[in-house]
């Protein structure tokens, strides 16, 4: 009997730990086609400093714009990841907004941290 309650604590414990792992793990798929820019952008966006966007930056930052721009949907999980980070790590959302002009790169939708996602075409 003892060993049936064990049994029973550890499958829901099991389950617990499955559901967690999952949202996690959809939450970072979802954002997988953002991540280009947001790694190679981190020193960037986390600086003061007015220097221009390194290269890798650049390079990133339009990989994941055109990765992003597949359907409605994409551009506005592109966002809705772009938002996150921004908050998560205090970026400025000035800086995160001005990005696709200092590289040069003319986005097809709105690249901003401080929109609503849903306006997204």
């Amino acid at each position: 009997m003892e060993e049936k309650k064990v049994m029973g604590f550890v499958m829901l414990i099991a389950l617990i730990l499955g559901v967690m792992v999952t949202s996690c793990e959809s939450k970072y798929v979802k954002c997988a086609k953002a991540s280009p820019l947001l790694v190679n952008c981190v020193p960037y966006f986390g600086s003061s400093r007015t220097w221009p966007p390194p290269k890798i930056c650049c390079e990133g930052a339009a990989q994941a714009i055109r990765d992003s721009n597949v359907n409605t949907e994409s551009r506005r999980i592109f966002c809705e990841c772009l938002k996150s980070y921004t908050a998560f790590y205090h970026f400025d959302p000035v800086r995160v907004k001005g990005l696709p002009e200092k590289c040069n790169i003319t986005p097809s939708f709105p690249v901003d941290p401080l929109m609503d996602c849903n306006s997204i075409p």
